[in-house]
């Protein structure tokens, strides 16, 4: 059995919102207009929380906090424990992980991203910053993707790839692709997931 799996970084494993909003106050003096967390999970995305398109709006908002900030190398992971999933898939027999990301392919965004995956334990054979998934996991013939992005939902499951959603509120709408994607909450149950998608194409 020879199978690939494909992890998304950002709301995935990584919490990124959970980064970037005191970055956000710190460089441009904004803070949220709604709350950033609903008990121990994340409440909305940055356009709700901000009335405003931050990768659009906000001057310089990937170089000064993406870059200048070093945020990808300071993010918290989004679950306790979550660097295990890439320890139980990874010892799989035949299976190897990629941690397949839609970061900018910046110097020290890339830089960062490896130090925070080596500082936190993650097991993968390698990393890739592609903005189009499904054309980078059509290619490398990824079996199944775990994600949380709408546009990457669609356009993965369009494309024959088997998707394990992490639950967010973004992405709780996704009408006729619920059906042909698996929703888990937590990294225990994506473990599951993807085990159910490797072993079922067998």
């Amino acid at each position: 059995m020879n199978k690939r799996i494909g992890i998304d970084l950002d709301h995935t494993v990584a919490n990124y919102i959970g980064g970037v909003v005191p970055l956000i106050e710190e460089v441009y003096g904004l803070n949220p207009r709604t709350p950033v967390y609903e008990g121990d999970k994340i409440a909305s995305d940055l356009p709700l929380m901000y009335g405003l398109d931050v990768f659009k709006d906000l001057p310089g908002y990937r170089d000064k906090i993406h870059v200048g900030k070093n945020l990808f190398r300071n993010l918290s992971k989004l679950e306790p424990g979550v660097e295990k999933l890439t320890h139980s898939l990874s010892g799989l027999p035949g299976v190897k992980v990629y941690m397949i990301t839609a970061r900018e392919s910046h110097p020290v965004v890339m830089e960062d991203t490896r130090k925070w995956l080596g500082d936190n334990d993650f097991r993968y054979t390698d990393v890739f910053h592609e903005t189009d998934k499904h054309e980078l996991c059509r290619q490398m013939e990824i079996d199944v993707m775990y994600d949380d992005s709408v546009r990457q939902i669609v356009q993965l499951v369009d494309n024959g790839i088997n998707v394990v959603v992490r639950d967010m509120p973004w992405n709780r709408d996704l009408g006729i692709y619920e059906s042909k994607i698996k929703r888990v909450h937590n990294w225990e149950d994506a473990l599951i997931a993807i085990r159910k998608f490797i072993y079922r194409s067998i």
